[in-house]
């Protein structure tokens, strides 16, 4: 009897099992199946006229992961794989515009590659909102203006913006003018570099005075996994600075319990442990560091402090800094309680510029001493043009600074289009995703056979996602011409006399629209002046070992890259070798 009853209970679980089960597997096959209707527009949008509308539609893909998501990104390298939709270096395909339906939810994606419409989706934020959910991870120590929407992204605007000013900028490129020659007085004749560990450092070194007001050692640091961890004492700030950058997306990829459980554990676990405990006391500690900078810049303007320059022992660069402006620009706002907390300041400088200022800048900096060691005819014509704005390169920083201002930056056109090719064919941030709130219809272009693309539009509805393949746009034909593989910086020149003027809208290296990148200016700044410096000192050249492969093999093993918080270059070595002049 007993045996009866197990048997009957064992297969009423069985069955509510395999109900549940099928329940979910029906649900979801009817989701997808709406999903691909509205993508096909066979599901009609309640206020959008038929009129117009494409129904055959290129793509109608499934996608198994969102592709604005950490998991997309780990996986990135492995999956999806070429020629599938959503693949991370993808580019572009045979249309502007690509449908795809999420399989696990039925939501409809539009991968966007058109310059129309994303600026279109760009300048409308009630319809198409960013995803700021997908930038929860980037919130260490507190709300972001990147991760904000409505009342409380403007209110983080109102004191991040007026920060951004013509004075930080001219600090930026006087930092990094000494910087530079720092880094070059220990540089010999003919050197191989690892150019993303140089450009990290010297990236650091800049946002560190130029964006916290912090001078650093110029000497190179010891690497972040040989550093002893002591409970007694608090990180050096260029220590917690260097190791934050070097575990941040380690650390944006691990949950906040890890921490804890590591901590609380009676023998360490090998290997996972002290990285752990390291990375949890560089951010605690670049933290204390950087509310202390805040803490004294407040009394010194509030007149009730030590100068900056006596403040806590450290070195302190001259006023103008970034974190300096922020505080100046909170204190003002905070009168009519619109100001910032303590750690929203900190978490806003942190994510800007540490994010920015220095992954961004160092790595895209990096494809392009790459791209100009693999095309030396470019690289000529940069050193021409900088020769012609530094006369001299045997004066120390000081010196050159009397000639070669922040201004110069309207001299070195050639030197400004180089690197944004480089953006062009590497941008740091892939894509972008904006969650779609109404339902409307968004312009696009069939692509066709230059000059016959073709014009449609496409009605999206509420609840859809569009994903702004920056790096399809960048790739587009129709806005770049059918060169679009080929490294070259003219087409960055505007030619007035042939009526060609290089397309702003279809450039997103920084983003677009009121959310675009809003210190810009600080990263262009920066890298413009690394990149003149370095080249008018210095021929790039391939390693020895390359010299001998074909153009395509070259561009292979100089070329490779990861996915992280950017973009990230892996294999990139250079000689460089003094110039006679």
């Amino acid at each position: 009897m007993l045996d009866i009853q197990l048997a009957s209970t064992r297969a009423m679980l069985w069955a509510v099992f395999g109900l549940f089960v099928g329940r979910l597997f029906l649900g979801r096959i009817l989701a997808l199946r709406r999903g691909l209707g509205i993508v096909r527009c066979v599901v009609k949008a309640s206020n959008i006229p038929s009129s117009g509308i494409r129904k055959n539609t290129p793509g109608e893909y499934l996608l198994w992961l969102d592709p604005f998501r950490t998991l997309a990104l780990v996986l990135a390298s492995a999956f999806p794989r070429p020629g599938q939709v959503a693949y991370y270096a993808g580019r572009f395909s045979r249309s502007t515009l690509v449908t795809s339906v999420r399989f696990w939810t039925g939501q409809p994606y539009y991968f966007l590659a058109d310059a129309d419409a994303i600026k279109h989706v760009t300048g409308d934020r009630k319809v198409f909102r960013k995803d700021v959910e997908a930038y929860e991870v980037l919130n260490i120590y507190g709300p972001t203006l990147v991760g904000t929407e409505d009342a409380d992204w403007k209110r983080h605007r109102a004191v991040v913006n007026p920060a951004f000013n013509e004075a930080n900028n001219a600090l930026v490129w006087k930092e990094t003018m000494h910087i530079v020659s720092d880094w070059f007085a220990r540089l010999g004749k003919g050197e191989l570099v690892d150019v993303a560990s140089a450009m990290t450092q010297i990236t650091l070194h800049v946002i560190s005075s130029a964006g916290f007001g912090i001078r650093i050692p110029s000497t190179p640091s010891a690497p972040p996994e040989s550093i002893k961890v002591s409970e007694s004492s608090i990180l050096p700030f260029p220590t917690a600075l260097r190791t934050t950058i070097s575990y941040l997306f380690a650390k944006v990829l691990t949950p906040d319990f890890l921490y804890d459980l590591s901590a609380s554990l009676p023998c360490p676990v090998p290997l996972l442990s002290d990285k752990l405990d390291l990375t949890r006391r560089a951010f605690k500690d670049l933290r204390e560091h950087i509310l202390g900078v805040i803490s004294d810049a407040r009394a010194q303007m509030l007149g009730s402090g030590l100068p900056m320059k006596e403040a806590r022992g450290r070195e302190m660069a001259e006023e103008g800094s970034l974190l300096r402006n922020l505080v100046q620009a909170n204190l003002a706002e905070g009168q009519s309680a619109r100001g910032l907390t303590d750690d929203e300041l900190l978490s806003n400088a942190f994510v800007s510029r540490l994010t920015a200022g220095t992954e961004t800048s160092a790595n895209s900096l990096t494809f392009t001493l790459a791209m100009l060691a693999l095309h030396p005819e470019v690289q000529e014509k940069l050193y021409d043009e900088t020769k012609r704005v530094w006369p001299r390169v045997d004066a120390d920083a000081d010196q050159l600074l009397n000639s070669v201002s922040y201004y110069t930056l309207r001299e070195i056109e050639y030197t400004l289009a180089v690197f944004r090719e480089a953006m062009r064919l590497y941008p740091a941030e892939p894509r972008l995703a904006k969650l779609v709130t109404e339902d409307t219809v968004l312009p696009y272009t069939k692509f066709k056979p230059i000059p016959e693309a073709e014009k449609a539009r496409m009605a999206v509805s509420k609840g859809s996602v569009v994903i702004i393949d920056i790096w399809a746009l960048h790739m587009n034909p129709i806005h770049w011409s059918g060169d679009v593989e080929v490294f070259r910086p003219e087409r960055f020149l505007d030619r007035p006399d042939e009526g060609y003027r290089w397309p702003r809208d279809a450039f997103l290296a920084f983003s677009a629209g009121a959310r675009g990148c809003i210190g810009i200016r600080f990263a262009m700044t920066e890298s413009v002046c690394i990149l003149a410096s370095l080249v008018r000192r210095y021929e790039v050249r391939l390693p020895v070992e390359l010299e001998g492969l074909s153009r395509r093999q070259q561009k292979e093993e100089m070329l490779k890259w990861k996915t992280g918080v950017t973009t990230t270059p892996t294999n990139v070595r250079v000689r460089l070798i003094r110039r006679s002049e």
